[in-house]
């Protein structure tokens, strides 16, 4: 370079240094910006393969998700079956009436059917009914029956149970007298 006359020299350093922006403005503008779109794709790729493969699995699966799907209906069914329904009040009424004849416990009180709203969840999907009850029992005998009341029916539960001092309303100086509410969920769309 040093044997170039002056204003060729100062052309080819020009021309190099000219090469060189025009090198670093298309790898920086054009090249690098293809890289980004690349990339982008590639990632949207991993994406789309990814729910390919869930929707795959889920076609292969189809027959064990149709099974467990109709597995729990036939379970929602089942419980939904001794859910109160109808002439609520006669259905409460029979059904304790029904379950404490092996339990040495008089219930001997029923007030109206009352349907409070459902605070459990919002827009639960059942409705509840409460009914007050009221007798006398050994305490004993009254914490069994309770016990295996609300195992026996999981949707049913026992609130507000106030007790009397024995004797007071029954005679017997040993047994307790008893109030309680009696709150079960109702099938979606009984009266």
């Amino acid at each position: 370079m040093t044997r170039l006359p002056k204003d060729r020299r100062d052309k080819l350093i020009l021309t190099i240094v000219a090469t060189v922006f025009i090198v670093a403005g298309l790898y920086f503008g054009l090249i690098s910006f293809q890289l980004t779109q690349i990339q982008g794709l590639k990632v949207k790729k991993d994406q789309d393969t990814h729910k390919a493969s869930d929707i795959e699995d889920s076609i292969r699966n189809a027959k064990k998700i149709q099974a467990d799907l109709e597995q729990k209906t036939a379970d929602l069914a089942s419980a939904e079956s001794d859910m109160a329904s109808g002439d609520t009040y006669l259905w409460m009424v029979n059904l304790i009436r029904q379950f404490k004849t092996g339990y040495n416990v008089d219930i001997s009180q029923f007030s109206a059917i009352s349907k409070p709203d459902v605070g459990l969840y919002p827009k639960f999907a059942y409705n509840q009914v409460s009914i007050n009850v009221g007798g006398a029992a050994y305490y004993h005998d009254l914490g069994k029956f309770i016990a295996d009341f609300e195992n026996r029916f999981p949707h049913i539960r026992i609130q507000q149970l106030t007790l009397e001092p024995p004797g007071v309303p029954t005679g017997d100086r040993d047994k307790l007298s008893f109030r309680m509410d009696v709150v079960a969920l109702m099938k979606p769309g009984a009266p």
